[in-house]
């Protein structure tokens, strides 16, 4: 009778660790379907998973919430800010990573003291950095939560001198 149980008992562990290992890969999958990174335009919070519900490009800061969320700057407006608001990540050092046509031209780093926890960065554009720009809320493991882009147009020239341009 102990052989028996014994049998069982090895039986039921070769069973749960078979449940496991075919549970795990499905999470793993689930995960990597969620959370691509980038977030469609239409539903910035199912990438973010909830540790980043509000993610934006404003002109402006003021008692550490943002001014008028925009996609398109023009080289007249010189400083762009980056706001997030961070849930879930008390403790960790999270960083705002600044992309121009796919090149880092900045990263800034920022303890989590809390949740919900606010956060901005800026950046002082130059008028020839016109394109496509990015930037994205990366986690200590390197994993990006969340990514926003905004265009940055070259300023359109007056009448006065479209003119003397042609």
């Amino acid at each position: 009778m102990r052989l028996v149980k014994s049998e069982i008992v090895f039986a039921l562990a070769i069973l749960l660790g078979a449940a496991v290992l075919f549970t795990v890969p499905s999470v793993v999958q689930a995960t990597e379907e969620l959370a691509p990174g980038v977030a469609e335009e239409s539903e910035p919070e199912t990438a973010a998973l909830g540790l980043v519900p509000r993610a934006l490009f404003t002109l402006t800061i003021s008692k550490r919430e943002p001014g008028e969320e925009l996609t398109e700057f023009t080289s007249g407006q010189r400083k762009v800010f980056f706001f997030t608001e961070l849930g879930d990540l008390t403790g960790q050092r999270v960083m705002h990573r600044w992309e121009h046509n796919g090149k880092v031209m900045a990263e800034v780093e920022f303890d989590v003291g809390g949740s919900p926890w606010r956060v901005y960065s800026s950046k002082t554009m130059r008028p020839d950095w016109v394109g496509e720009w990015t930037a994205s809320v990366v986690d200590p493991q390197g994993r990006v939560l969340s990514s926003r882009g905004f265009s940055y147009l070259a300023e359109p020239l007056d009448e006065e001198n479209q003119g003397e341009a042609e």
